[in-house]
């Protein structure tokens, strides 16, 4: 993971009040998969959650930190090839 990956996942860790190890980072290459572990973490500290909701907040993460506009960043959206991350 580069530098940026890790910021990016720090920033989700806080928004969601939940830990993310390293090897589970490491598989994240979508937002989905992002979406799918935040709300297994949810699931598994017995909190709810709404998965368009949570997207919206992982949408917003990820725009603030890249400056992508919300609207061009969708489930599918890849950290390295449509992020430019590292």
């Amino acid at each position: 993971m580069g530098l940026d990956t890790v910021e990016i996942v720090m920033d989700f860790e806080k928004t969601f009040e939940i830990e993310i190890s390293d090897d589970a980072a490491a598989k994240m290459v979508t937002l989905r998969d992002v979406r799918e572990f935040v709300l297994a973490e949810y699931q598994r500290l017995g909190r709810t959650a709404d998965p368009n909701e949570i997207f919206e907040r992982i949408r917003a993460v990820t725009a603030n930190f890249t400056t992508i506009k919300p609207e061009k960043i969708g489930l599918d959206t890849r950290f390295i090839d449509d992020l430019g991350l590292d």
